[in-house]
C-alpha cells in the first residue's frame, strides 16, 4: 500500500454470536484498522450489528444466508487487506473447511495484489493431517500474523519455516477495550461489601463432557458456598456469552441458586463489550473461566484467579507473569483448595497478587502491534 488511497477492508472473525470476548476482539481491531491504516469504510461478516467505536463505519454481511455470504466472498476477495479476526479461529475442530476458504480467498486476493493479515489470533490446535497442511499453507500465504501467545509462535513454526518472517508475538487487542471510543455503558451500582466476579462458561471443549460438565458445577458451588460462609462477599455471577445454544446463563443460574439469599447477583450478557469490563472493574476478585474474563480483569488491575478449560487460558497467565497458584485445572480442582486461595486473595492488597508484566505495558505492546502492522503494509 504505497499510495495514500484508504484501503478496503474486509474482516471475517466468530462475531455476531453474543460473546463478550468475540465482540471485544472486534472493536478493538476496527479502531486499529481505522486508527493506524486509515481504513474508513470495513466489510465484516457478522449476523448482527455490534456496539464498535463510534467513528468506524462498517458494513455487516451475514454468513449464513447464501446471497450476503456470495457478497461477502466478493468484498474478500476485492478488499485490499483481508483481515483474519482475533481469537481462537485457526483451528480444525469441525473440519478442515473453514482453512480451506480462507486459502480460496487468500489465492484469489494475492492474483489481485491483495494481502491478507491476521490480529489476535490464536494458531491450533489442529487434530488431523489435512487441517495441518491447510494451516501451513495459510501461514506461508500470509503477509503478516498477529498471535497472542507463545504457543501459538512456536506452533506456526513447526509448519512452515516462513513463520520466522511473518509470525510475531503480541498481546490480545482486548486488553485496549477502555482506549477505542466505545459508548460508556449503563453503570451497576456497588456494593459496601467485596465483590467477588464470576465468569463461567457453560460449555467445555471435551467430547462427552456433560457429565463433566455437572461435577466442574457442583465443586464450584460448593467453593462459593464455602467462601459465603467465611466472608460477607457478594458473589457476582458475569454472563459473557449469551447466546442460547453456547450461552452462560444456566451455568450462573445454577451456581446462584446454591448460595445463601442475598448473596448472588447475575448480570446478563451487554452487546457493548465495555459493559463487562466496567463491572470487573468494580470487582475486588475476579475467578474466570472465559478467557477475556481474565484479559479485562488484567487490563484493569483487578486480581484474579483464572480456571483452566482450554490452552488459551493457560497461556494468557503464563504470558502476563501470573502466578503459579492463580491457575486451577478446571477439570481437577479442589473445592477447598480454590476457597482458601479466594479468601486468602481477598484480604491481600491488590498490587501483591498481580500479574508480573503490568498491564500499561501489554496496552503499549498492543497499540505498538497495530503500528508494525501498518509500517509492514506500507513499506511492502
Amino acid at each position: 500500500m504505497r499510495t495514500k488511497k484508504k484501503p478496503r477492508v474486509a474482516i471475517r472473525g466468530w462475531y455476531g454470536h453474543k460473546n463478550t470476548g468475540d465482540d471485544a476482539l472486534a472493536a478493538t481491531i476496527v479502531w486499529g484498522l481505522r486508527r493506524f491504516l486509515g481504513a474508513r469504510l470495513m466489510d465484516m461478516m457478522c449476523n448482527e450489528r455490534l456496539v464498535l467505536p463510534e467513528d468506524v463505519l462498517v458494513r455487516y454481511l451475514s454468513g449464513m444466508r447464501g446471497l450476503d455470504r456470495g457478497q461477502f466472498a466478493w468484498r474478500m476477495i476485492r478488499a485490499d487487506l483481508q483481515v483474519i479476526g482475533g481469537g481462537s479461529c485457526l483451528h480444525d475442530n469441525q473440519g478442515a473447511g473453514a482453512l480451506h476458504r480462507w486459502l480460496r480467498f487468500m489465492r484469489i486476493g494475492a492474483l489481485l495484489g491483495h494481502r491478507t493479515v491476521g490480529i489476535g489470533v490464536s494458531v491450533g490446535p489442529v487434530r488431523t493431517r489435512a487441517g495441518r497442511d491447510a494451516l501451513g499453507r495459510l501461514l506461508d500465504r500470509a503477509a503478516l500474523m498477529w498471535v497472542r501467545d507463545q504457543r501459538s509462535v512456536n506452533f506456526a513454526r513447526s509448519l512452515t519455516p516462513n513463520a520466522e518472517r511473518n509470525v510475531f508475538l503480541g498481546p490480545d487487542p482486548a486488553v485496549l477495550i477502555d482506549q477505542v471510543g466505545l459508548p460508556e455503558p449503563h453503570s451497576l451500582s456497588r456494593p459496601d461489601v467485596p465483590v467477588l466476579l464470576v465468569a463461567p462458561c457453560n460449555r467445555y471443549y471435551v467430547p462427552g463432557a456433560e457429565q463433566a460438565n455437572d461435577m466442574r458445577r457442583r465443586r464450584l458451588a460448593e467453593c462459593l458456598s464455602h467462601v459465603c460462609r467465611q466472608s460477607n462477599v457478594l458473589v457476582r455471577f458475569l454472563v459473557m456469552s449469551g447466546g442460547e445454544a453456547l450461552g452462560d446463563l444456566l451455568t450462573c443460574r445454577i451456581l446462584a441458586d446454591d448460595l445463601p439469599p442475598g448473596r448472588a447477583e447475575i448480570v446478563d450478557y451487554d452487546p457493548n463489550p465495555l459493559f463487562a469490563f466496567r463491572v470487573i472493574q468494580e470487582s475486588s476478585l475476579v475467578v474466570g473461566v472465559r478467557l477475556h474474563s481474565l484479559i479485562y480483569a488484567y487490563a484493569a488491575s483487578v486480581p484474579f484467579i483464572a480456571l483452566n478449560y482450554h490452552v488459551k487460558v493457560e497461556d494468557f497467565v503464563r504470558s502476563v507473569g501470573g502466578a503459579p497458584e492463580c491457575l486451577f485445572e478446571s477439570h481437577d480442582f479442589d473445592p477447598k483448595a480454590l476457597a482458601a486461595r479466594i479468601l486468602e486473595s481477598l484480604q491481600l492488597p491488590p498490587a501483591a497478587i498481580l500479574p508480573t508484566i503490568p498491564a500499561t505495558e501489554s496496552k503499549q505492546r498492543a497499540t505498538e502491534s497495530f503500528s508494525r502492522l501498518a509500517e509492514f503494509l506500507s513499506a511492502t
